[in-house]
């Protein structure tokens, strides 16, 4: 499964975020939701939204500083600009993404789908993916015709609790009981 995260823009996917300014002359650090992390720099033109702000950046430069990435856009020049841009999240078009080969997907692709276990109960819809090291891990949300109204994460391990993710129906069966 390849990271990329989350789609509350329609059309687009969310593949990284803004942490913070770094230095004085307009650079920002950046937090790559992709996979390798650089691969973030192949996906362009960046849309970035804080809030209800949309703005259309372009990059001028950038570089790999420690564990993250630095980036500088066209037209900040000062640290007062970048911090504006702090919790910002990168936004792409997304048909900018690869067709990857069968059976596997992106996360974003899993983000809205509801899941069903073995018994038929529906136990909610992804909100989110985690990278926990072992496996990922689906956060499942209680949605309006869920058996209860718990957060579930449920272990993204094919053929033992993932049994079958249908992108055409929107569900992903799943071995997992109501009561965990």
């Amino acid at each position: 499964m390849s990271d990329t995260r989350g789609t509350a823009v329609v059309g687009m996917v969310v593949v990284g975020k803004i942490s913070a300014a770094y230095g004085i002359k307009g650079w920002v650090r950046l937090h790559s939701y992709t996979e390798p992390e650089e691969q973030i720099f192949d996906y362009l033109p960046w849309t970035l939204i804080k809030g209800r702000s949309k703005q259309n950046l372009k990059i001028s430069q950038s570089k790999k500083h420690n564990k993250s990435w630095v980036v500088l856009f066209d037209g900040y020049d000062n640290r007062n600009q970048a911090e504006a841009l702090a919790g910002a999240e990168v936004w792409v078009d997304k048909s900018l993404f690869s067709e990857l080969p069968e059976g596997d997907l992106y996360w974003f692709q899993l983000l809205g789908l509801k899941v069903i276990n073995e018994a038929d109960e529906l136990l909610g819809e992804v909100f989110q993916l985690l990278e926990t090291g072992a496996n990922d891990v689906l956060s499942v949300k209680a949605c309006k015709d869920s058996i209860d109204k718990r957060e579930r994460n449920i272990p993204y391990v094919e053929e033992q609790v993932i049994l079958d993710v249908d992108l055409q129906s929107g569900t992903i069966k799943v071995a997992w009981d109501a009561d965990f």
